[in-house]
C-alpha cells in the first residue's frame, strides 16, 4: 500500500494537513502530472486509505464529536493529464457515495480552469442544495479570503488556502507515512 500511496504522491500529492474552525481535519491534494500510469484500484485504494486517515484526524481532534472532513484540491499547477479518467472518477464517487455518505463537511476547489467551472454550473443543477452548498469553487486569494476566512484560521491553513496561512512546512513524506500516528495531520 505504501508503494502504491508513494507513486501516486508523486504526481497528485494528497496528505492531511491543518483543520478547520469547528476541528474537521484538511486533506489536501495537489494534482501536477499524469496519473495515467495508475490503475483504478490503486487510485482507489489510495484515496480511501487517506479518507479514512482523514476520518480518525477529525474524530480525534474532536473527541470523537465529528467524523467529516474538509477536502482541498489546489488546481494552480494542474494540467489535463493530472486529471483522472471519467471511468477512474466516477469509480472513486461511487465508492465515497457507497461507503463514506455524509463524510464530507465542505469540499474546496481552488483556483480551477474554466472549464472546470464551466462544468461545474451544469453539473451543480443537479446536485442535491444541501451537498451543493458545502461545495466551494474557488478562483483568487481575495475570493478565497472572503469564503473560508470564518472556516479556517490562518494558524491551521497553508498559504494557498488563506492569505498569510502558518502551515509552511515542506511535506515530508517518509515522516507523513511511515511515523506520525494515522490519526494526526502533518505538522500538528
Amino acid at each position: 500500500l505504501r508503494s502504491m500511496i508513494r507513486k501516486e504522491h508523486i504526481c497528485q500529492a494528497m496528505f492531511i494537513c491543518g483543520y478547520d474552525n469547528e476541528n474537521h481535519c484538511i486533506l489536501m491534494k495537489y494534482p501536477t502530472c499524469s496519473v495515467k500510469h495508475m490503475s483504478k484500484s490503486d487510485f482507489l485504494m489510495t484515496h480511501v486509505y487517506l479518507i479514512e486517515r482523514a476520518i480518525a484526524c477529525t474524530e480525534r481532534r474532536s473527541l470523537g464529536k465529528r467524523e467529516k472532513i474538509v477536502a482541498t484540491i489546489d488546481y494552480r499547477n494542474q494540467h489535463k493529464e493530472s486529471a483522472p479518467s471519467l471511468s477512474i472518477g466516477k469509480e472513486v464517487i461511487l465508492a465515497l457515495q457507497a461507503h463514506y455518505p455524509e463524510r464530507l463537511h465542505n469540499f474546496i476547489a481552488s483556483d480551477t480552469g474554466m472549464i472546470f467551472r464551466f462544468l461545474w454550473r451544469i453539473v451543480s443543477t443537479f446536485i442535491d442544495p444541501d451537498t451543493r452548498n458545502r461545495i466551494h469553487i474557488i478562483k483568487g486569494m481575495d475570493a478565497k479570503e472572503k469564503h473560508l476566512k470564518e472556516k479556517i484560521s490562518v494558524e491551521e491553513a497553508t498559504p494557498w488556502i488563506r492569505q498569510g496561512g502558518m502551515k509552511t512546512r515542506d511535506f515530508d513524506f517518509n515522516e507523513y507515512y511511515m511515523s506520525i500516528p494515522f490519526d494526526h495531520a502533518f505538522d500538528e
